[in-house]
């Protein structure tokens, strides 16, 4: 008996395949192995929005705007230093989510609706000057499409109206 419940086991096993751990969306994965938005990434960590970017889906894609490392390095020192304080983690969330939205937002389209709601609420400008992407007036570089969403490139921090 013994045997057979063992082959019942090995059976099932074979049938459904080892237990997998959650995958990773493959936008999360380029931004965090990207030598370039260790800030970014690190911010998102801090905010604890890392989760929406690690588990993005075709079914729930983000567009991301991210700031480079050197974007962050060009605010102020005190901006920065109260930025990143645990005391101001709505801030740093507002933050971060202004260079998020929901959905796929290829280049062409971001340029038609000129307007983006982004994850913080407020509208981000889009314009297009000669073929350069611009997103409320900081250059937007497209990186990479995935099924996940898209990816852009920041040279500056973009910051919330008060």
């Amino acid at each position: 008996m013994g045997k057979w419940i063992t082959a019942l086991i090995l059976g099932t096993l074979a049938l459904t395949g080892p237990a997998r751990a959650d995958t990773v969306s493959p936008l999360w994965q380029s931004l965090s192995g990207s030598p370039d938005y260790t800030t970014f990434v690190k911010a998102l960590d801090e905010a604890g929005l890392d989760d929406r970017l690690k588990h993005a889906t075709d079914r729930q894609p983000v567009t991301v705007f991210a700031p480079t490392n050197a974007a962050f390095e060009a605010l102020d020192a005190t901006s920065r230093t109260k930025l990143f304080s645990p005391a101001n983690r709505d801030r740093l969330r507002d933050v971060l989510n202004l260079h998020m939205v929901s959905g796929e937002v290829a280049p062409f389209r971001a340029v038609e609706q000129r307007d983006l709601g982004s994850d913080q609420g407020q509208s981000l400008k889009v314009t297009d000057d000669k073929g350069q992407l611009h997103v409320n007036g900081v250059s937007a570089v497209p990186i990479r499409h995935f099924k996940t969403g898209y990816l852009y490139r920041l040279d500056r921090v973009l910051m919330p109206r008060q």
